[in-house]
């Protein structure tokens, strides 16, 4: 009797060693898929890029000295107008392409480290650091130049351009 109960309480050790161990790697198994669906609401479905609450939490980290110490930040805000009305005549499939084509064309055009990000439907915003006024100034010149010559045709599509910095910033 006494080999029998001895062989249940060795049983119930390993079994419950075996459910420790399950736990564990279920517990870890949750923390990934809450890290991928936390990092998955903060991307643009369509481009890949941020999303505005992406942007929104890079920014608030950013201004909380976080990653930029005393760099000046310069935000750009770029907004496509017409498109809604551009898709409607043309079709989703089209406005896909031209998203698409624009996020590739600005992301060619941003250092490592700045954040892109589609914030709308026709809107995209763009986080620099460490930009003085002059290079924040040619970088406004450059995102015109790129939109002139790749957005398309004019009377339906254009595009209106932001630069935002903070009163404080000095290049």
């Amino acid at each position: 009797l006494l080999l029998v109960l001895l062989g249940l309480l060795h049983l119930g050790s390993v079994l419950d060693d075996r459910a420790l161990r399950k736990q564990e790697a279920l517990k870890a198994s949750l923390a990934q898929a809450q890290a991928a669906l936390e990092e998955a609401a903060q991307q643009d479905v369509a481009t890949g890029l941020l999303n505005r609450q992406g942007f929104e939490k890079a920014l608030r980290q950013q201004l909380e000295g976080e990653g930029s110490g005393d760099q000046a930040l310069s935000v750009f805000r770029l907004n496509l107008d017409g498109f809604k009305s551009h898709v409607e005549t043309y079709g989703q499939d089209m406005g896909d392409t031209i998203i698409g084509f624009l996020a590739g064309r600005l992301r060619a055009l941003v250092r490592e480290g700045d954040l892109l990000a589609r914030s709308d439907t026709d809107e995209y915003l763009l986080l620099c650091h460490g930009l003085s006024d002059e290079q924040s100034e040619a970088l406004n010149a450059r995102l015109i130049l790129l939109l002139a010559n790749h957005i398309g045709d004019r009377e339906v599509l254009s595009a209106a351009l932001r630069l935002a910095r903070p009163a404080s910033a000095q290049g």
